[in-house]
């Protein structure tokens, strides 16, 4: 039951993500709890929130993979670069995601943010040129708490099945900090 309850849970949060574009998630938690708790549930009461523990997520739209290249040793390659940024206390910039033939998936960016303790994270997913999802990412995180000033972010643990890398057209991008 907890499954179902969360699975619930998480259609309606991504529902509602990509209407909105930007949200805030303890907005969601209340709405979300709200609408699965039904009419004849009372509240007790609420916790209140830190603002320091709010984490924005946003979407930061397509990115159209380019022709493919070949490395010195013959690797072939493709990138897709997302020319928006997001200002604001966590920004990004120069966000590229490159696959290989072989499978392999890299992720960089330059990052920072205003707020102590923050990290920035991407759910990465790939589609046809038909729009169909091939592929998605987990949540690929900094390892480092970002600074007020831009800092090179590089994540290479991702990797896909080969067989979809020659169909692979667009990316978009799922952004939290």
């Amino acid at each position: 039951m907890l499954d179902d309850i969360n699975k619930g849970r998480e259609r309606l949060l991504r529902a509602l993500a990509s209407t909105v574009g930007h949200l805030r998630f303890p907005v969601l938690a209340g709405l979300t709890a709200v609408s699965l708790m039904g009419s004849g549930t009372q509240l007790a009461g609420l916790p209140l929130i830190n603002q320091a523990d709010v984490i924005e997520a946003w979407f930061a739209g397509q990115a159209e993979f380019g022709s493919e290249q070949k490395l010195s040793g013959g690797q072939t390659f493709r990138t897709a670069m997302w020319n928006t940024s997001r200002p604001g206390n966590c920004s990004i910039k120069d966000a590229a995601v490159t696959i290989t033939g072989d499978g392999n998936v890299k992720f960089s960016a330059r990052v920072k943010s205003k707020d102590d303790d923050d990290t920035y994270c991407v759910i990465l997913h790939l589609f046809n040129q038909r729009g169909l999802e091939l592929w998605s990412s987990s949540k690929l995180c900094t390892s480092f708490e970002l600074q007020d000033e831009f800092a090179s972010w590089g994540d290479n643990t991702a990797s896909l099945p080969k067989a979809s890398y020659g169909f692979i057209s667009f990316a978009t991008r799922e952004d939290y900090c």
